[in-house]
């Protein structure tokens, strides 16, 4: 519970100026600016604000979190009485006005007296303002300390157990904010070894027949490369620099395809001042070449990526061939792109796929 910060001492001393005029609405109102003035001014009643704020503060700083928020509730209870007690046996709010009232009568005789003593009748002479201690009895109770002491007990006690439900608050969100960045480093590592394991595939068919694109292949694999070890750290990247590994990891796919598949990849709009999370379009674009490829039959695959302002459109297009090779991992990858997307744009996307066993279809539109 700090206190030396600049919105908490303000709010204390606000707090504080408004305790400073709360005595003065129960001094009797007859006594009149003469009898305020000298009580506001006078060292006792600053010894008596002083009493009420080492009360507050001990209860805020030390009996709150050593007693109350450790469930030690006798303790704490006995602590409430005690001070209760000796508010109630010290009076301090009645030994204040008494004694000031005790001060503020005027001293001598009255005018005129020692002028004409012979006619002066003691009888005649008007009696002062009577005082707690002129009428021969004092209060049993000190019903202002008595409220002041309940009111900054119970101040005290709100305003820590506010602050300690909004750290509470803030301590569950931030677990969850960790808790979803740990999620997405996960899906990350899924992909990163998955994405890499194909390429690296293709670059060894590539080697087998002695293609002349090799040496071209690999250096375009190494920029794939170190897009994701760098890249892949980050949680958003520019969408030009996304769309640029989507190229090279096309154009290295299209040297294994034979003729009978048409890639037709289109980009429009301002690539370079949007953002994205790094690998959700390339996780999409895998998916097309693990699924939508055939040495067979003829196929075309579609994929477009437009940047608008605020949104990134995504949209692909290709035949399904239920005997590829990699069938039986249907699924991972797109896993991963929902619960990323769920994390990172919540409210703010919309991926829908159609499946009619003949295309597949995938349509993405995220508001950045």
């Amino acid at each position: 519970m700090p206190l030396f910060r600049r919105p908490t001492l303000l709010f204390h001393a606000l707090g504080w100026l408004i305790f400073l005029s709360l005595p003065v609405l129960f001094v009797n109102r007859g006594q009149g600016r003469d009898f305020l003035f000298p009580l506001l001014t006078s060292w006792q009643f600053w010894l008596f604000l002083l009493v009420f704020a080492l009360i507050f503060y001990l209860h805020f700083y030390l009996f709150i979190p050593k007693l109350f928020f450790r469930r030690q509730f006798l303790a704490y209870g006995l602590v409430f009485g005690a001070g209760l007690l000796l508010v109630s046996w010290q009076q301090p709010f009645d030994r204040l006005i008494m004694r000031h009232e005790s001060t503020d009568r005027p001293f001598g005789p009255p005018p005129g007296l020692n002028e004409r003593p012979e006619r002066f009748d003691r009888s005649d002479r008007p009696a002062p303002p009577p005082t707690r201690r002129d009428s021969g009895r004092e209060s049993l109770l000190d019903i202002v300390s008595i409220m002041l002491y309940l009111m900054i007990w119970a101040i005290g006690l709100a305003i820590a157990i506010a602050q300690r439900s909004r750290q509470s608050e803030q301590r569950a969100t931030q677990a969850e904010a960790d808790k979803a960045r740990a999620e997405l480093s996960s899906l990350k590592a899924q992909i990163n070894p998955h994405f890499l394991f194909n390429t690296l595939n293709t670059i060894y068919t590539l080697a087998r027949l002695n293609h002349p694109a090799c040496t071209e292949s690999i250096m375009k694999l190494s920029n794939i490369m170190r897009y994701v070890s760098d890249e892949v750290r980050e949680d958003f990247v520019l969408l030009e620099d996304e769309v640029a590994c989507l190229r090279h990891y096309i154009e290295l796919q299209e040297l294994r395809l034979s003729k009978k598949t048409t890639v037709k990849f289109e980009t429009s709009g301002d690539l370079a001042h949007q953002q994205i999370p790094p690998l959700i379009l390339m996780t999409l674009v895998e998916n097309i070449f693990k699924h939508g490829v055939s040495n067979r039959e003829a196929s075309v695959i579609e994929i477009k990526v437009v940047a608008e302002t605020g949104k990134v459109l995504f949209y692909s297009k290709n035949r399904i061939f239920q005997n590829t090779p990699e069938s039986g991992r249907t699924g991972i990858g797109l896993d991963n792109v929902r619960k990323r997307l769920e994390h990172i744009y919540p409210d703010r996307h919309l991926l829908r796929i159609d499946d009619d066993e003949r295309f597949f279809i995938v349509n993405l539109e995220v508001n950045t």
